[in-house]
């Protein structure tokens, strides 16, 4: 009895030690994968520095060399409106880089150094990934050694944009996402609000920085603000969309998206109910002379399908409208009091500004916005009126009454939109519960 309780102890030890030793092997193995990842991308992932009016403030992040040119890819989120760039590689190699073009609906920036003789990454097709799906984001952000992250792709957004589980760090926006083969298959995209801020205190570094772009030395040269743009919504740009938007960009310098001229939410579940529908959205107003207006797209109507394609929500409709060119005529499909009906439209150019990126256009007063909805400029005359009245009263001076009627209303149609999807959540729920 004791040689076969021996004899089991000894069996079950082997299996433990050598299950350690395969265990290790593979670790090992993925050790060197992805060392081997890393090492293979230093050569084309950049520091991306960009300096606007204020001498001793930069906005850096990171950017990828794409081609044997000179391309360099990185986010507008990095760039803002600067036209002093300059682009460093991880052995100190630095090069002043100029804007071929930006796309602020996606969020994409390219840029053009001289052409060297560098190695490129090879690409891949994001739509093998699958739910679940481990990726890579590799960063080179300000001296600092190579970033990397490891995540897990999630899915599409209604936008066509990669949806990301990691938690990338200040200076990541630009940063390569790659597969498990070594294949670029996308660029971190990151909002402009969302950034980082530190003050560098290194005399020595901040006096060649200062002589590298030709400035002036700093009074207190022991102060320099950095700004890093990070990444809280996990989003990236698949490299489908990146040829296309890099082709426009070489050949025109901008990238063409269509505009419909409308705003929009989404179903509520009373809508749904009384009409017996599951998608669209809702029209809440159209901007005065849009190709909406013309084409007789009227406040209140349900826009159910888009050139043919069946329109799950409000970002869905953005992307679908968005993917379109300028001069494109598209059936849109609306149910207005009960009945469908079939419009033709013809697309005009969207503005600059864009979803994920910088908005150009500086903030105006209420009534010289034409996508404002008459009761907010009712409400916005209405306070002018209070102001004057407030200005007249004794003892009172310089009284300002500053109210973001815009904002405040698009405020108001996003709570009611996560009202509506959470009651509609509830109603599922409910339905499931009652099949049980």
């Amino acid at each position: 009895m004791n040689k076969i309780a021996n004899g089991f102890f000894l069996t079950f030890f082997f299996l433990i030690a050598t299950a350690t030793i395969i265990n290790a092997g593979i670790l090992e193995s993925l050790d060197n994968e992805l060392t081997g990842l890393v090492e293979k991308a230093e050569p084309y992932l950049v520091t991306v520095e960009a300096r606007g009016d204020t001498p001793n403030r930069a906005f850096v992040g990171s950017g990828t060399l794409i081609d044997q040119d000179g391309h360099v890819l990185t986010t507008t989120s990095v760039i803002g409106k600067s036209d002093n760039i300059k682009v460093s590689f991880k052995n100190g190699e630095e090069y002043n880089a100029a804007i071929i073009g930006t796309d602020y609906h996606s969020g994409l920036a390219l840029l053009k150094i001289k052409p060297l003789d560098r190695q490129s990454p090879k690409f891949g097709d994001p739509k093998n990934l699958r739910d679940g799906s481990w990726i890579i984001v590799i960063g080179n952000c300000y001296d600092i050694p190579n970033s990397v992250d490891f995540g897990v792709f999630s899915g599409f957004t209604d936008e066509g944009f990669m949806q990301l589980s990691v938690q990338s760090g200040p200076g990541s926006s630009g940063s390569a996402i790659f597969n498990t083969k070594g294949e670029m298959i996308g660029v971190l995209i990151a909002q402009a609000t969302e950034t980082v801020s530190f003050n560098l205190t290194n005399d020595n570094y901040i006096k060649v920085k200062t002589n590298k772009y030709g400035l002036t030395e700093p009074q207190n040269p022991g102060s320099l603000d950095i700004d890093l743009p990070t990444v809280g919504t996990s989003l990236a740009l698949p490299v489908d969309k990146i040829r296309h938007i890099t082709d426009q960009l070489k050949k025109n310098g901008v990238v063409e998206h269509g505009f419909l001229g409308i705003r929009q939410k989404s179903l509520s579940s009373k809508i749904r109910l009384v009409f017996n529908i599951d998608n669209g959205v809702i029209v809440v107003s159209t901007t005065k002379d849009s190709p909406a207006e013309r084409g007789g797209v009227a406040r209140n109507d349900i826009i159910t399908r888009f050139d043919g394609i069946k329109v799950k929500g409000p970002e869905h409709f953005y992307s679908l409208v968005r993917s379109h060119m300028p001069g494109d005529k598209i059936e849109v499909e609306v149910i207005r009091d009960s009945s469908k009906v079939k419009l033709d439209v013809v697309l005009g150019r969207a503005p600059d500004e864009g979803y994920y990126g910088f908005l150009q256009n500086q903030s105006r007063t209420v009534r010289d916005q034409e996508n404002v909805s008459p009761s907010t400029r009712g409400l916005a005359n209405k306070l002018d009126i209070i102001k004057d009245q407030v200005s007249q009263l004794d003892g009172i001076k310089d009284v300002e009454i500053k109210i973001d009627i815009e904002e405040l209303e698009n405020k108001m149609i996003e709570l009611e939109d996560h009202l509506d999807k959470l009651a509609n959540k509830i109603n599922d729920l409910s339905k499931k519960l009652e099949n049980k």
